[in-house]
């Protein structure tokens, strides 16, 4: 396994904290498809597939805060080459907070050690999933952000399911709200709250309805898990993590004034024992009458 940056590279791209393109040399036209100064701008991390978006986020965050980062493989989807491996490497650039991004095929750094996996850590920050939307696309493709939240998972919340299924039940409704979800990003930013990107034309309460299934398969039923959800229209102004944050208050304030105003539900089995005891009644009353 190397660390060191690649002693030749196809091309180089300087960027900065956000991804974007401040500068371009080598082979980029040849590789992303553009020439250098179309590049400018750009968030480097639309060029990066998709199943690796997340990770490379976190190679940047620990550029960020370290300086430095390990030569990893790095997988790039573009329309000039299609779906292309690269190590890739970064050093500084001319300022604090930009960096040279290096790719190379160099066979002595073709299989670095560490790839832009993020499977430790499946969700994203809420930071990270506002930078995946700064590079979407809008105009191409239009999506909605909906945040759902389980009350039956969220902090503080009483619940008749140990601390272990509790667990299961949120891992699997995060895999199940990932294969719903724009590039299967999903953000979880509390205990029991989800936030993802999706086509309009796959409706919040089909996704809703995924979810109730799975609880249904752990034995929690719907009225149990007590989902609510909020679905607002993507706008490409950059303002996702206000907008996100928005709709995560909304929920938590709903959920509050539900919880002062909704008389406590009685178990089925004491709705059954009352309305047993009501026929008895009735017919002990019918037969003293005769």
């Amino acid at each position: 396994m190397t660390n060191a940056p690649p002693e030749r590279w196809e091309f180089s791209l300087l960027v900065d904290g956000a991804s974007k393109i401040q500068e371009a040399r080598g082979m980029s036209e040849l590789y992303l498809g553009a020439r250098a100064g179309q590049l400018i701008g750009r968030p480097l991390v639309s060029f990066i597939d998709e199943g690796e978006r997340l990770g490379f986020l976190r190679y940047l965050a620990r550029l960020l805060v370290r300086g430095e980062v390990e030569t990893v493989a790095a997988t790039l989807r573009t329309p000039a080459v299609g779906i292309k491996r690269f190590s890739m490497a970064a050093k500084r650039g001319d300022g604090k907070r930009n960096w040279w991004i290096l790719f190379s095929q160099d066979p002595k750094t073709a299989t670095p050690g560490t790839s832009l996996d993020a499977s430790d850590q499946p969700y994203a920050s809420e930071e990270e999933f506002a930078a995946l939307t700064g590079a979407h696309d809008h105009v191409k493709l239009p999506l909605d952000i909906t945040v759902f939240r389980a009350r039956a998972l969220s902090e503080g919340a009483a619940s008749s399911l140990s601390a272990e299924q509790r667990q299961a039940l949120d891992d699997e409704l995060g895999e199940t709200l990932m294969s719903h979800a724009h590039e299967s990003i999903v953000a979880r930013p509390a205990a029991g709250e989800y936030a993802l990107l999706h086509r309009p034309d796959k409706s919040a309460a089909e996704i809703e309805r995924s979810l109730v299934a799975v609880a249904a398969q752990h034995n929690v039923a719907a009225e149990d898990l007590e989902i609510v959800r909020e679905t607002r229209r993507l706008a490409p102004d950059g303002a996702t993590l206000a907008l996100m944050r928005e709709m995560r208050g909304k929920l938590q304030a709903r959920a509050a004034a539900e919880v002062v105003v909704a008389p406590p539900r009685r178990r089925r089995w004491v709705s059954v024992a009352i309305a047993g005891g009501a026929i008895a009644l009735l017919l002990i009353l019918v037969w003293i009458r005769r």
